[in-house]
């Protein structure tokens, strides 16, 4: 059994041009010097055992890692601010212009009805989320 496995190794090496190793024998490894060696690359390992394959990230999950750290609040805070600072430079062209009242009046009597509707709206949530909390803060 050990010649057959000797021959057909011997068979096989002798097609690549390489030598076989006898069993339970290993090369020593080369000694080098640490002033002559070059930089060492990490080396990526060639077994398929140790290394776990990882699928494929797709783009869905690094935007929600990426948007996981961002801190909302802070955004809608700062956006919100944005928009209130627009608003009251909006209102210093218009008193800048003469056109202040004007355009209140205009806005008024065209959208009279959705001005209304909208405000009421806003009242009653806020009038109830304020109910809701001195309710909570009671307990």
């Amino acid at each position: 059994m050990q010649n057959r496995k000797a021959s057909f190794l011997e068979t096989l090496f002798k097609k690549e041009g390489k030598r076989p190793m006898a069993q339970g024998k290993q090369k020593p490894a080369p000694k080098i010097e640490e002033s002559k060696a070059p930089p060492a690359k990490k080396q990526k390992s060639k077994s398929r055992s140790t290394k776990k394959a990882q699928p494929p990230t797709s783009p869905w999950v690094k935007a929600a890692s990426v948007l996981s750290n961002i801190d909302f609040i802070r955004l809608f805070r700062v956006l919100f601010l944005a928009l209130v600072v627009a608003f009251i430079v909006y209102q210093y062209i218009l008193l800048t212009k003469g056109i202040f009242i004007k355009t209140y009046a205009a806005l008024w009597h065209h959208h009279k009805m959705l001005l209304l509707a909208g405000a009421t709206f806003i009242t009653y949530t806020s009038f109830v989320f304020y109910l809701g909390y001195r309710t909570a803060k009671k307990r």
